[in-house]
């Protein structure tokens, strides 16, 4: 879902070049998922998303909050 949102941005990125990682676990690598257990890192009261395209040396940091326990329950069951 992540990748999916990167590519409805403007910003230009090879899929094969992006790496994602959620408190240092690693989900996303060389076009493809990784880290099928990595349910642990989103059950943390703060989760860190790495995002890093590999088209560049800019970086950027964003600050969120939590997200209502409806959408969480809607999207509890869901993986890719």
């Amino acid at each position: 879902r992540i990748v999916a949102a990167l590519g409805r941005t403007e910003a230009a990125f090879d899929p094969d070049r992006v790496r994602i990682t959620a408190n240092g676990v690693l989900l996303f690598e060389a076009g493809r998922p990784q880290g099928l257990d990595s349910e642990d890192c989103f059950s943390a009261e703060t989760v860190v998303l790495g995002v890093e395209l590999g088209s560049g040396g800019h970086s950027d940091r964003h600050l969120t909050c939590d997200l209502t326990e409806s959408y969480v329950r809607i999207n509890a069951d869901y993986r890719t």
